[in-house]
């Protein structure tokens, strides 16, 4: 009996990834929740910690950026400029694992915008 040849298979990129910023950095992946990793990871314990003493949590903001991630576009004000960015979501992380909590607003329009924008 023989072995079936598996031959290569060519999944596509993404069409879209997320994209994350705090006041100390930003990031760029496939999920959210990796997103929120990497941005805990990237603040370290003692910035998160003065951050939900402080004030919550350390504010985190993402979208989604509908453009594939290998896509380059220029980061004003921490945001994605130059690309479609079609939801966002406000997160104060708690500590290095990820664990956040979300930042829930009274919507005044569909369409939530960057604070900076």
């Amino acid at each position: 009996m023989t072995k079936p040849i598996v031959g290569v298979v060519e999944v596509p990129e993404p069409q879209f990834h997320y994209y994350g910023s705090t006041a100390y950095n930003w990031c760029r992946d496939d999920s959210v929740e990796n997103v929120l990793l990497t941005l805990a990871r990237m603040a370290g314990s003692d910035a998160i910690k003065r951050n939900v003493k402080g004030s919550g949590g350390l504010y985190s903001w993402i979208c989604k950026v509908e453009a594939p991630r290998s896509t380059s576009y220029d980061i004003n004000f921490f945001a994605p400029v130059g690309v479609e960015i079609s939801e966002s979501w406000e997160f104060n992380i708690m500590n290095t694992k990820g664990h956040c909590l979300p930042i829930t607003r009274e919507k005044k329009n569909a369409e939530p915008k960057h604070p900076k924008a």
